[in-house]
């Protein structure tokens, strides 16, 4: 027992070990999970500290500028200043800004600001501070932006001196009536001690050499500017600091650089000193990076102290896993030298067993060796037996008094598709013999086989049924023979052979005489088979069907006397002779489309196939035949239909195709109204101002024309109103009277309470006009007579209702008629056809008609045409007339526009649209901010939401359409003013611009009167 408990393995190092090293990842794992977890807070708060400081300087400078503004609006209001400015007197300008008082507003602390005087082409006039050479053009992106704006800028911007100067431009209208500049500039240096009292941390201001002269930085004498020299940094020289060196590393971190208005943070290592912080690109007007402000912190202290906090819970929680590990090793052990006891015990056992099975297997073994000398003989019997059985090529199985297998030959396990040895000992009927042929149960009460072992009979069956193990089955004749022992009945055995061969061939013969029946009468088509003289020697029931002749009428008859018209007679005596001689023809093996005669002698379309059938006799033929008359009748209403659809899809492109022309017609028309009416509200009395009037109102034409076109293509809607129709044909006829040659008589007839349509009428005009332009034409040969007729009537009729696709009810009846040449029937199916004229060229565009169709069926009605070659033609218009009118009356428009002082956003893609409505807001009195780009609109909008009052937007333009970006200003400022500005937009309808928030909807082009008064009702409704 010693000896096999020092044998025995010890389970305390493979289960400790494995623990050991569990505890220590485990601890590490956690001692890494608490220092990440510090490193991300102390992130995330450099990261808030860093925008927090980008928010400070940005607020200061926005301070400095307001400030600046302040001064620059005092000296502006001195007299004697705007006195000297207007005289370009430079000493006395240097006396109006040196005076007490003004002095100070313009020097502002230690000398750091500057203060410009510039004329409105940006050329210099004075400078408080410097010598400058008159007529020298300033540059500065902060005067660029308020010159184009016309508005106070401000803005950082580096100098060829390396000064980060704040620039505060304010356009002076008062000196001399000319527009001029006060620029006023201040060093950003000043707001850096603010800055770092402000944050608490150092700061640093930086900018890259590529913007700065080395010479003048090394020559300039201003203690507060170059607080650095040029080769401390490699890439950047400091324009401000607080501390006295630079830290080397930050050149590095420098380097890398931001992103466009990004904030980084940074944290690095300086010898045994450890820095945080955040560093911000600093930008120009023109967005272009001028350099760069750093806020940098000491933390060595905190570093220090998070590590030794690390240490200190790295101690404890070794020693607590030290505990740990000790009780579990004590405790694995204990359990290591109980188990070794145990096994000890459980050997003694085993071995004791051992000797009792030994003694068992040496009697096992003496039985077993004459178990198998009786085996030995036994087999061989069995073999002798079995040999037989495989000779005999019936299937024999013997069977007991229960009806169970007791032996099987292969033949017989080989039919039923078993193994022999699945068989033996299973119940016979219930395996092979269970049902009948029908899927029936077959009890074993009424078997044979079974009869036999009850009778002890021979049983002889010649038709049975016997199933596979697959569940098929399979004919058989078989004979059960009782097995008799010691006289008694022991059992039987049952020999069967399959006879599925023998009643296949029987099935076939009795199948093969009735196929050709089955097929040919359940036949949808005629099948037709004539012997060698011609005559009907099979007629099936679709035959019957398709010529009305029963089968009894058709047999013996001569086929093409009876199914084929008479004129084909001569063609199919020759053919069929061909045929009789040699079996071929012209039709053999083909399929042709005929006609064929019905009983009764109706003729009906038939699709005809021939074959040749050779016979003792001579040669047959088979014919089918197929009924076309639905498809012939398809085909007829397909090619309508298809007809129809490609005058549908004609219409569809020359309406897009005007709708796109008109659309982009607007933005010009636009432009060319606004400038008009600009000009208009400059010009005096006199030549050019009849002639800006006559362009206005050539304008006004054209936004008429581009409404039509785009009514015509189904885009835009013309404004509908109650219409008296006989005023306008009379204003109509009147004027063709005096273009029309004296040849041509003009007649007019009205009707009594013609009443009104609903209808536009500016169309309803067009109409007219080319209805009658073309009567015209039509006899400008010839002359003629021109009739206009107008009558109401009530259209109550269901066959004209149904022509046109009308409601019953009162319609206008208008009549063109002349007495021209007429049209004939061809082209009259092809005269509302966009393009189609049968004008010369120059003489018309084939649109006029197409337009008439769609100005008509626009307002409910419905147009006819009549017409006689040689006699004239008539246009027949139907108009629903209305039940009931109300009139009202069109306010009258205010001669001046009104006017505003608030804050606008101007954003279009156009750049003339954008500066033609910067001009008429402008006079109109509001403060404009125009942009080209929407998502600038946006980003503006979202840095600035309360400095503007109004926003002023085009829908269609690049990146983002006006309705998303109104979608994303709401969303910032939910209450804000919006007007939306389309030429059309099938997508952006002005339902869904008043459900998202949008105040107002106009189409373009839009005069000056109509935008002053949408911005009046816009700011009004928004109560801001």
């Amino acid at each position: 027992m010693v000896e096999m408990h020092k044998n025995r393995e010890s389970i305390t190092l493979s289960l400790v070990f494995p623990l050991a090293i569990a505890l220590v990842i485990s601890l590490a794992a956690s001692l890494y999970g608490m220092r990440w977890v510090q490193q991300q807070n102390t992130n995330q708060r450099v990261f808030d500290e860093a925008i927090r400081g980008q928010q400070l300087f940005r607020s200061l400078l926005d301070t400095q500028a307001k400030q600046l503004q302040k001064r620059i609006e005092i000296l502006q209001m001195d007299s004697e200043l705007q006195n000297a400015f207007r005289a370009r007197d430079t000493l006395r300008l240097q006396s109006a800004v040196s005076k007490p008082g003004a002095g100070s507003k313009v020097a502002g602390v230690a000398g750091k600001v500057q203060l410009f005087l510039v004329d409105i082409e940006k050329k210099f006039v004075f400078s408080a501070h410097n010598t400058v050479i008159a007529e020298e053009v300033l540059e500065r992106q902060t005067l660029r932006t308020a010159a184009r704006t016309h508005m106070v800028a401000h803005g950082l911007e580096l100098d060829k001196g390396g000064r980060l100067l704040l620039h505060v431009v304010v356009p002076w209208v008062k000196a001399g009536g000319n527009k001029s500049y006060v620029v006023m500039s201040q060093d950003i240096s000043l707001l850096v001690p603010s800055l770092k009292e402000l944050l608490g941390c150092e700061i640093f201001i930086t900018a890259k050499k590529t913007g700065i002269d080395q010479k003048r930085w090394e020559i300039s004498t201003d203690s507060l500017h170059n607080v650095g020299i040029w080769n401390e940094m490699e890439d950047c020289v400091v324009l401000a600091r607080t501390l006295p060196a630079v830290p080397g590393n930050l050149c590095a971190e420098l380097k890398e650089g931001t992103s466009h208005g990004y904030v980084r943070t940074i944290d690095f290592k300086e010898g045994t000193r450890h820095f945080r912080g955040g560093f911000v690109a600093l930008f120009n007007p023109a967005q272009q990076n001028i350099g760069t402000l750093v806020m940098l912190q000491d933390v060595t202290s905190e570093v220090v102290s998070l590590w030794a906090m690390a240490l200190y819970l790295g101690g404890v929680g070794l020693a607590i896993a030290l505990l740990v590990f000790l009780f579990f090793y004590f405790y694995i052990s204990r359990l290591d030298r109980r188990l070794a006891t145990d096994q000890a015990h459980l050997r003694e056992a085993i071995a004791d067993k051992d000797v009792a099975l030994s003694q068992t297997s040496t009697m096992l073994q003496h039985d077993i060796a004459r178990r198998e000398e009786v085996e030995r003989k036994f087999t061989r019997v069995c073999r002798q037996n079995q040999l037989i059985l495989d000779a005999i090529g019936e299937g024999i199985f013997g069977l007991d008094l229960k009806g169970n297998h007791t032996f099987v030959n292969p033949q017989a396990a080989r039919m039923l598709g078993y193994a022999p040895e699945e068989l033996v000992g299973q119940p016979s009927h219930a395996l092979w013999h269970h049902s009948h042929r029908d899927g029936t149960h077959f009890p074993d009460v009424e078997c044979p086989i079974y009869q036999t072992l009850r009778d002890g009979e021979v049983h002889h069956l010649e038709d049975d049924f016997f199933w596979r193990k697959d569940g098929s089955g399979f004919p058989v004749a078989y004979t059960s023979t009782p097995i008799h022992e010691d006289g008694r009945l022991a059992g039987a055995v049952v020999s069967f052979k399959n006879i599925s061969d023998k009643k296949k061939v029987m099935r076939d013969l009795v199948a093969s005489e009735n196929r050709y029946r089955a097929i040919a009468s359940a036949a949808q088509d005629a099948i037709i088979l004539m012997d060698d003289h011609g005559r009907i020697v099979y007629w099936n029931p679709a035959a019957e069907r398709i010529f009305g002749y029963t089968e009894k009428e058709a047999l013996g008859r001569d086929l093409h006397d009876l199914v084929m018209p008479a004129r084909f007679a001569l063609e199919m005596n020759t053919g069929m002779q061909r045929f009789w001689a040699s079996g071929s023809g012209d039709v053999i093996g083909k399929v042709l489309e005929m006609t064929a005669l019905r009983k009764g002698g109706s003729e009906f379309p038939v699709e005809l196939t021939v074959s040749s059938l050779r016979q003792d006799e001579g040669w047959w033929a088979v014919g089918i035949v197929r009924d076309i008359s639905e498809r012939e009748q398809e085909r007829a209403e397909r090619e309508n239909l298809q007809a129809q659809l490609r005058h549908s899809q004609k219409m569809e492109a020359i309406g897009t195709l005007a709708g796109g022309i008109a659309h982009d017609f607007n933005n010009i028309l636009a432009a060319i109204m606004g400038y008009t009416e600009l000009a208009l509200l400059e010009a005096e009395e006199g030549v050019l101002r009849d002639t800006l009037t006559e362009v206005r109102k050539a304008s006004g034409r054209a936004k008429d024309l581009v409404a039509h076109i785009l009514a015509f293509s189904r885009q835009g809607e013309m404004a509908k109103t109650p219409v008296n129709v006989a005023p306008i044909i009379k204003e109509t006829l009147k004027m063709l009277r005096a273009s029309l040659p004296t040849t041509i008589e003009i007649k007019q007839t009205m009707g009594q309470d013609l009443g009104k349509i609903h209808a536009d009428p500016t169309q309803i005009h067009q109409v007219l006009m080319n209805l009658c332009t073309n009567a015209a034409h039509a006899m400008r040969e010839t002359g003629g007579v021109l009739e206009v007729g107008l009558v109401q009537m009530r259209l109550e009729d269901e066959s004209i209702l149904g022509t046109f696709a009308l409601d019953p009810g009162n319609y206008l009846r208008l009549t063109v008629r002349d007495t021209g040449q007429g049209i004939e029937g061809l082209i009259l199916a092809r005269i509302f056809d966009p393009f189609f004229t049968t004008k010369n060229r120059g003489e018309g565009t084939g649109l006029g008609l197409s337009v008439v169709h769609g100005i008509v069926i626009s307002h409910g009605g419905a147009i006819d045409v009549q017409s006689v070659p040689g006699e004239g033609t008539s246009f027949i218009l139907y108009f629903p007339v209305l039940e009931s009118v109300s009139e009202t009356v069109a306010a009258a428009v205010v001669d001046a526009p009104p006017t505003g002082k608030e804050r606008v956003l101007l954003v279009d893609d156009e750049v003339a649209l954008i500066e033609m409505g910067e001009r008429i807001l402008v006079y109109l009195g509001y403060q404009v901010t125009s942009r080209t780009s929407s998502i600038e609109a946006l980003e503006l909008f979202r840095d600035q939401p309360d400095n503007f009052d109004l926003v002023i937007t085009d829908y269609t333009m690049p990146n983002m359409t006006g309705g998303e970006l109104a979608k994303h200003i709401l969303a910032i400022r939910p209450k804000m003013p919006i007007v939306l500005c389309t030429g059309f937009s099938e997508v952006f309808t002005e339902e869904r611009a008043l459900a998202l928030g949008i105040k107002g909807y106009v189409m373009k082009p839009i005069s000056i009167h109509d935008l002053a008064k949408i911005c009046r009702i816009v700011l009004e409704q928004s109560g801001e």
